[in-house]
């Protein structure tokens, strides 16, 4: 997983993302993920309701309970001590998070008990979300391929992952996208930050719609098909060289 060697994975890629209104024509600033239960084998064998998107799930959906969460305030005040919240508001007011489709990657009884306790909704097209103002890019068995699609819309991007990967050195977060703690615990103070309070004070819409963006322009310079065949064939290159007893006869020399 934390491999030196970060080849490229070009599984869903593509500069297609269909109908993407700009920033201040998106009617809904609520966060947006949909895909399926994917991450871990949901069986009696295994741990899987603290599986990445299982947790997910199970958080922006809570009912009961309050969460603490940190007030959006004016730049020259420290930020203080965080309010407690009902969890239910909060994520009426802040989430559009639901499994997609019926569960998928289980086992009886669990796939059961999955209907009864994870919210699963139909599937969204793409020219749907980006309707939303904030869309989630979270892992699944393996990294995340929606990556690229979501950068290139005018949508704000919040990434949570484990896995590193190639252009992790070409993108800046906080400027292109923002990045969520793998716990998620940052989650809400991220949107009360952007989106502002109950009554919409202290919010930072417009900074959120710079970061996209600034996301868009990025995956449309550096993310193209051509800097993944110029990262490749610079791997193989350093590879080769690597691997060879004598590096300077797998040198590169290019032909005038």
């Amino acid at each position: 997983m934390h491999s030196d060697i970060r080849t490229i994975p070009i599984e869903q890629f593509t500069e297609d993302v269909g109908i993407d209104p700009v920033w201040s024509d998106k009617p809904y600033d609520k966060v947006l993920w949909r895909g399926s239960n994917t991450g871990i084998l949901f069986s009696e064998a295994m741990p899987w309701n603290i599986s990445q998107r299982a947790r997910l799930i199970k958080l922006t959906n809570e009912k009961e309970g309050v969460r603490s969460v940190l007030r959006p305030l004016e730049p020259e005040r420290a930020i203080g001590k965080p309010v407690e919240e009902r969890s239910k508001e909060l994520n009426e007011r802040m989430m559009d998070i639901a499994f997609a489709g019926s569960p998928i990657q289980c086992e009886e009884p669990v796939c059961t008990e999955m209907k009864s306790i994870f919210e699963y909704r139909g599937h969204m097209g793409w020219s749907d979300a980006n309707k939303y103002k904030y869309i989630m890019d979270i892992d699944g068995n393996g990294w995340s391929a929606r990556f690229k699609r979501l950068m290139t819309t005018n949508s704000m991007i919040l990434k949570t992952t484990i896995f590193p990967e190639w252009y992790m050195d070409r993108v800046m977060p906080w400027v292109h996208y923002v990045p969520v703690k793998v716990d998620l615990t940052d989650l809400y103070d991220i949107l009360t930050f952007f989106r502002g309070d109950a009554q919409g004070r202290g919010g930072h819409d417009e900074l959120a719609g710079k970061i996209g963006l600034a996301g868009k322009v990025w995956s449309k310079t550096f993310y193209r098909r051509e800097d993944m065949v110029a990262y490749l064939f610079r791997l193989f290159l350093e590879y080769s060289r690597v691997m060879n007893p004598n590096r300077d006869n797998m040198a590169f020399h290019l032909d005038d």
